[in-house]
């Protein structure tokens, strides 16, 4: 490709890139989980910031689009390695004579960088960043037109303790990474106010950073990340993509907390410094945790992580056990090989003794933790090693992660992991790469491919896993094995598709077993996807795609289908957008459930399960009144027609139809 049509090119990608930029990035986080919401408000709230104050690529530090998957470490260094050969930037286009940056690579960080010879002073005094700050303020609500057998009249029902409708507010002013301040509220449906009249679950922080030697100190409510996250890694962590670069984590140390996760996080004081190469991170933390006790109330039974206290029991559970922090890590980052060690010391106020089973029998029990770790990153050529290596003191368990990503050229990329993760090992806040949940009783190697040339793309990877000992409905060491593969065509400048298989192999106990103990058969899925994507007039994009899927199990073969086209309207001259979704899904049941994201308000990323027979749709509308003040509404429905009656329990709602109405309102100044 000449440069003139490379250009012509790069205007292109920036230009239809730069209407939904944010959101299509977080749009693909969202849809790597197949969980029905995740938090992505810190990652949102920075590429906000950068597209209002874009990096300067000249400048020294490019570890912003490192921490905020725009680049990989591989295409920063290459980055850095052409500026000091060829000297600075003058031109955005300059780009395309990168080693390993690729088309898509560079229009993906176009909308949140520029090139300038003179450097924009950053260390501003902290009055100045008061009042630069962007300012902005959320209040959101959320509700079911339907009644729940939990809110309902009946005096017989020992039902919900509060009001059907959800309730949100965060008040936050910060300067990118270098000043945050804000606090955050909610009140879940079903919960009551505490007997201080606030809502269930409230939250602040206080940041500042880039302050010389000191890089962060934060106070209230933040997140801690280290390493590959065998240790501790809070915040949102990317799990297995055909994204190559999703494998390798970017611990981003600390920072504030703004999600409404009532047991990810930390509550205390943290502090970053940094000096040359070197960097000393420390924390420290306690807050109250929800936790079921025995009789004598001297023993926690099992810790509840969801958040609900919105009856008599899940109530009597809030607070119930005190969890104490202590985190600290060493670096040193050269310009190839970075080296870390890290130490997480956890302690409750009560012992921790969940219900004794066979397959839980090596998991954690007791009243302390201390876990110590090494993990480190090495750049060669092409080629950047990473990995990490934890040790659990009182289990006395080791868990592995080796890692590489290979540039072979600017069309081919590889990445290959490799975890061994030993079936004593615990860390309560670790999230590294895994098949489970839980980071313990599993060993695999992950292989993942990436082929570009000109409008054709094709991405896959393949995870072969084992799982030593038992687990949760699995009564016998077990292996599987997933298959990804998606091939995705750029149809002229306006339209693109894609084809996507994926196959997933995962034994569990054979149904209605009459053994004492349980038969292991194999679990196989399979999903079919085709998508089609046109931008039919300018800010007017139409998508229609169709997944089935197959799950074999044992003799029986249960299908499933989903049929969803979207519509989206986001003109950059019209201050209204519009998001509108119809589809059809039709599955066996639920374990035939199909995932696929949906366009929310600000701030919410839903990822719900199409299951049983029906149709959906939902429409979001976004006013942009003026440019302080954005309102954002949404209604979904859902229509059941196979089904008289929704839920079970409290949540049970009488009828075929579940309805959805949220109201939001966004201040910034």
């Amino acid at each position: 490709m000449n440069k003139f049509w490379g250009v012509i090119l790069l205007l292109f990608c920036h230009a239809i890139y730069a209407q939904e930029e944010v959101q299509q990035s977080l749009e693909y986080l969202a849809e790597q989980q197949e969980v029905e919401e995740v938090d992505l408000t810190q990652s949102r709230d920075l590429l906000l910031f950068y597209k209002e104050h874009p990096l300067n690529l000249n400048q020294e530090d490019l570890a912003p689009l490192v921490d905020l998957g725009l680049l990989s470490e591989l295409q920063a260094k290459a980055l850095k390695e052409h500026i000091q050969k060829a000297g600075k930037l003058l031109s955005i286009y300059e780009l395309q004579s990168v080693e390993h940056l690729s088309q898509e690579v560079i229009a993906r960080v176009l909308p949140f960088v520029e090139v300038k010879q003179n450097f924009e002073n950053r260390s501003l005094p902290l009055r100045d960043l008061f009042f630069y700050a962007n300012k902005q303020l959320y209040l959101k609500s959320l509700g079911i037109t339907q009644q729940k057998r939990g809110y309902s009249a009946d005096t017989s029902v020992n039902g919900y303790l509060g009001t059907p409708r959800s309730y949100y507010l965060r008040a936050r002013m910060h300067y990118g990474n270098l000043f945050s301040v804000g606090f955050t509220l909610e009140q879940d449906a079903g919960e009551q106010l505490t007997k201080s009249k606030l809502p269930d679950f409230s939250s602040a922080h206080f940041y500042v950073g880039k302050r010389g030697v000191l890089d962060a100190l934060v106070l209230g409510d933040f997140t801690a990340q280290m390493g590959q996250g065998l240790t501790h890694f809070t915040g949102y962590a990317s799990g297995k993509s055909m994204v190559l670069t999703s494998v390798k984590k970017n611990a981003r140390a600390l920072r504030p907390s703004t999600s409404v996760d009532e047991s990810r996080f930390l509550r205390g004081v943290g502090v970053n410094f940094k000096h040359k190469d070197y960097a000393f991170m420390t924390f420290i933390s306690r807050k109250s945790l929800s936790a079921r006790l025995n009789a004598t109330q001297d023993t926690a039974l099992s810790i509840l992580r969801s958040g609900y206290h919105r009856t008599e029991s899940e109530f009597s559970t809030k607070g119930n056990l005190k969890e104490s922090m202590l985190g600290a890590s060493i670096q040193r980052k050269g310009e190839q090989l970075k080296l870390g060690v890290n130490a997480i010391y956890q302690r409750y106020n009560l012992p921790y003794f969940k219900v004794e089973n066979v397959y839980n029998a090596f998991q954690f029990r007791g009243q302390e933790a201390f876990n110590t770790s090494i993990d480190y990153s090495w750049n060669y050529r092409n080629f950047e090693f990473f990995g990490e290596s934890a040790y659990a003191w009182q289990q006395s368990a080791w868990a592995h992660l080796q890692g590489v990503l290979l540039a072979l050229n600017q069309s081919l990329s590889m990445s290959v992991l490799h975890r061994n993760y030993d079936r004593a090992y615990h860390a309560f806040y670790a999230q590294a790469f895994a098949e489970n949940s839980n980071l313990e009783n599993e060993q695999g190697t992950f292989m993942a491919l990436a082929y570009k040339r000109g409008r054709h793309q094709f991405n896959a990877y393949v995870d072969v896993f084992r799982f030593p000992w038992l687990k949760y409905q699995v009564d016998a060491p077990s292996a599987g094995q997933e298959l990804n593969a998606m091939y995705q065509y750029n149809w002229g400048k306006h339209a693109f598709f894609y084809l996507r298989y994926r196959f997933r192999n995962k034994p569990k106990n054979v149904k209605d077993s009459p053994q004492k103990t349980n038969p292991v058969e194999d679990v196989i899925q399979e999903n079919y996807r085709f998508q089609l994507q046109v931008e039919i007039l300018k800010g007017l994009t139409w998508k229609m795609r169709w997944e089935g899927v197959q799950v074999k199990r044992g003799g029986e073969v249960i299908t499933g289908n989903l049929l969803l086209q979207d519509l989206n309207y986001r003109p950059l001259s019209f201050p209204v957008d519009v998001s509108l979704r119809y589809a059809l899904f039709d599955t066996d049941n639920y374990e035939a459930r199909i995932y696929a994201y949906e366009n929310n308000v600000l701030n919410v990323f839903s990822i719900p399960p199409y299951y049983d027979k029906g149709s959906r749709y939902y429409i979001v509308v976004r006013w942009r009144m003026n440019k302080s003040l954005d309102v954002n509404l949404r209604l979904a429905s859902t229509h059941y027609s196979n089904k008289k009656e929704l839920g079970s329990g409290l949540e049970q709602i009488k009828g075929s139809q579940k309805t959805e109405v949220t109201c939001q309102l966004r201040l910034k100044y």
